[in-house]
């Protein structure tokens, strides 16, 4: 049995090291795509439970998620409940200065945020919308 030459070892080596380079590079664009999709929801799921709260409770309730922070915020007054975005995410843009109302009507103001990765990342992008009839949607 013939051993290996050191030439065959090293393009051996080479070839595995330039797979698993192109494997992580997809695996973190993955994770990327995961805490945006995760982002994403829960600001749908904050906007949703303030619609809800406005109706139950016939007080017009808000929702604050201002550009650049990292950190929505539901009130209606005197409750006010904090919910951290996922790490490296934040609100790259938002309309209305990142706040909307819920009226006990159902109905509510149209805004819509941009969640972004970090900096770094660009392109990589979700955005969530409440229309003037309370109908929240992630895209």
């Amino acid at each position: 049995m013939r051993g290996m030459t050191l030439l065959e070892l090293l393009a051996a080596i080479t070839i595995t090291a330039v797979a698993a380079g192109a494997a992580a590079a997809g695996a973190a664009s993955l994770h990327r795509s995961a805490l945006l999709e995760s982002a994403s929801a829960r600001l749908a799921s904050v906007l949703l439970d303030a619609r809800l709260q406005a109706y139950q409770t016939q007080r017009t309730t808000s929702v604050s998620a201002a550009e650049g922070s990292t950190v929505i915020r539901a009130f209606d007054g005197a409750t006010v409940a904090d919910v951290a975005l996922p790490a490296s995410i934040r609100i790259a843009h938002a309309t209305r200065g990142g706040i909307v109302r819920f009226y006990p009507s159902g109905l509510s103001d149209n805004a819509s945020w941009i969640l972004a990765a970090t900096p770094r990342h660009a392109g990589a992008m979700r955005r969530v919308v409440v229309n003037q009839r309370s109908v929240i949607r992630r895209e």
